[in-house]
């Protein structure tokens, strides 16, 4: 049975992909260890502790790249039938996003999301502008901000601590605002936010894999 927490599993499941992650994180680490040697000739010391510092680094990375390869959910021919499609560009903006994106995720669940967003993008289900602007909206909000964006299907007085950032990443809209009631003398006043056509597609992919429960419009 194929277990992904497996490193051999994941590289019998999908060769190519993680023989350029092998490669990658040779290249990192060959990249601080020549660094290092270069402005630190003499000092072993300073040499070995960045050098443990470069091998936990690859490590990570391959931890993230692990997490992507099984959300993502796809076959090595769909992958390659997908990239043989693919301008020149296109395929270095694709290896761009896996190593630096991927690489600098300030949180390990992103990379969930990004192998979900990922999944959509190569079997046709969203454009390449819809998945990098989906990506660059993943890359710059906490998860726990995410976790929220199925609470905004319906139009609702915004949390300035999650609206503002939600809009500010091209997630949320304004549609007007709430003076509140006489009664609770304003308390309840605030900005009405509803999802943006981006934020309902990335709600839509989110809630496709499963990773966020369906809320019903009424």
């Amino acid at each position: 049975m194929f277990d992904p927490d497996n490193y051999e599993d994941l590289r019998e499941k999908f060769p190519i992909q993680v023989a350029e992650a092998d490669q990658i994180s040779d290249a990192i680490e060959d990249v601080f260890s020549k660094a290092v040697s270069a402005i630190f000739p003499f000092a072993s010391a300073v040499h070995s502790t960045v050098q443990e510092y470069a091998e936990l680094k690859v490590k990570q990375f391959k931890a993230k790249l692990k997490t992507f390869m099984v959300a993502s959910d796809l076959k090595e021919e769909q992958i390659n039938s997908f990239m043989v499609n693919c301008s020149e560009e296109e395929k270095i903006w694709i290896q761009e996003f896996l190593f630096e994106t991927l690489y600098s995720a300030d949180e390990k669940e992103k990379c969930k999301l990004y192998g979900y967003i990922f999944h959509e993008l190569v079997l046709g289900y969203i454009t390449r502008k819809d998945a990098r602007r989906l990506i660059y909206a993943v890359k710059n909000l906490f998860v726990e901000d995410l976790e929220k964006l199925d609470s905004y299907s319906l139009q609702k007085i915004g949390d300035d601590d999650v609206s503002v950032p939600l809009e500010n990443a091209g997630l949320l809209q304004e549609i007007g605002y709430d003076a509140g009631s006489i009664s609770d003398e304003g308390e309840n006043a605030g900005t009405i936010y509803t999802l943006s056509t981006r934020g309902r597609l990335l709600l839509k992919v989110l809630q496709d894999h499963g990773w966020l429960c369906v809320v019903s419009e009424q």
